[in-house]
C-alpha cells in the first residue's frame, strides 16, 4: 500500500521555514485523507542549535532576532495528527465533565466558558457538527481534530494517556 512520509528536522522547522514546512505537512495530511492513504511522520529531535535570524538579514520577523542558542530535549511525537473521530471519544466519554483530566487552568477555563466540545463543534440530534465559515458541516471524522485549545489539547492528552510535546 502506497503511503506518504514526512520528515522534519528541528533545525529546518523550528526557523522561519516552519509555515512553509507546516503548510507542505497540512496538504500532505489532506492528501492521505482524500485518498486514504496512511501517513508517517519522523523526525530528529534534541540537541542544541543557533535559533533566529542573524543581525542584518534581507528579512526576517521580529520574532525571529537575535540569534541565539537554544537547547531542545528529546522528544516522540506520534506519527498522526488526533483526529476528530479520536478526539470524539474524549468528547462523548464526558471529557469535558471530568476534573480529573484537566489542569487547574483548564478547568478553571472549563467553568468559566462552559465548554461542552470545542467551540466550533455542536451536537445536532445524534450527528456532531463542525462551523466552517458561515455554515455548520457533518464533523469530519477523519480529519484531523481543530478548534481545540491548548488546555483541552492537555485535557484530551491525559485522557488519551499521552502529552503535549514539551
Amino acid at each position: 500500500m502506497p503511503i506518504v512520509a514526512a520528515a522534519f528536522e528541528f533545525r529546518f522547522i523550528s526557523g522561519s521555514m516552519g509555515s512553509v514546512v507546516g503548510e507542505r505537512f497540512v496538504r500532505g495530511v489532506a492528501y492521505c485523507i482524500q485518498h486514504r492513504r496512511p501517513l508517517v511522520c519522523f523526525a530528529a529531535s534534541g540537541g542544541a542549535l543557533d535559533m533566529g535570524a542573524p543581525a542584518d538579514p534581507d528579512f526576517a520577523f521580529d520574532n525571529e532576532k537575535p540569534v541565539h542558542r537554544v537547547s531542545v530535549a528529546p522528544f516522540a511525537i506520534a506519527s498522526v495528527q488526533t483526529s476528530n473521530a479520536e478526539y470524539l471519544r474524549f468528547v462523548e466519554a464526558g471529557g469535558y465533565a471530568h476534573q480529573h483530566f484537566w489542569t487547574a487552568e483548564g478547568w478553571q477555563w472549563r467553568n468559566e466558558a462552559a465548554a461542552e466540545a470545542p467551540c466550533y463543534w455542536r451536537k445536532d440530534g445524534s450527528r456532531w457538527l463542525v462551523r466552517r465559515f458561515d455554515r455548520w458541516e457533518p464533523l469530519p471524522l477523519a480529519a484531523p481534530v481543530s478548534h481545540a485549545n491548548a488546555v483541552e489539547a492537555e485535557a484530551y492528552c491525559s485522557f488519551a494517556g499521552s502529552r503535549l510535546p514539551p
